[in-house]
């Protein structure tokens, strides 16, 4: 536990004892931040209580939701060549707990792969935020908990909303 205290207090930048979705973009990766949309994703998921900001029991959830994906992301890239092609990534996010079909993985990788050799880690964390944030509002909507939603038009536009 002091491992993540630490990380909090690097992250916590004014000492608040919260953690903005600003202070989350500077997170890096290999050198690469984090950035403000994802941050803002993340911010959604973990901000259980609706603060605007995510105190130190729900950084610890998302400190662990970031090192399951750095463990998905390493396992499946095999080639180390750095990016991950569709295959790679539906067997990463299997591991990071999300099941796509490799139809969705592929439609998702359309909205982040800007160069067409594959998702590199930072992009690899856009889908994975971009999921998590479609499955925390998913889940909020299915209160029966049957795993599928019957929408209109209008509810699809709430979920949509929910997602900004």
């Amino acid at each position: 536990m002091l491992d993540i205290q630490k990380w909090f207090a690097s992250v916590d930048t004014d000492r608040s004892g919260t953690v903005t979705a600003m202070e989350l973009a500077g997170i890096t990766f290999n050198g690469a931040p984090l950035g403000p949309v994802a941050a803002q994703k993340l911010l959604n998921v973990f901000d259980k209580d609706r603060s605007g900001n995510i105190n130190f029991h729900e950084y610890a959830a998302l400190h662990k939701f970031l090192t399951t994906l750095q463990n998905a992301w390493f396992q499946a890239d095999r080639d180390r060549s750095g990016r991950l092609d569709a295959n790679e990534i539906s067997t990463a996010l299997g591991v990071a707990g999300f099941q796509l079909s490799l139809p969705i993985v592929k439609s998702l990788m359309l909205n982040y792969d800007k160069t067409g050799y594959g998702l590199t880690f930072p992009d690899f964390l856009m889908v994975c935020a971009t999921a998590a944030q479609v499955k925390t509002v998913f889940e909020m909507k299915d209160s029966n908990k049957s795993g599928q939603l019957h929408l209109n038009y209008e509810q699809c536009v709430e979920l949509a909303s929910l997602l900004q």
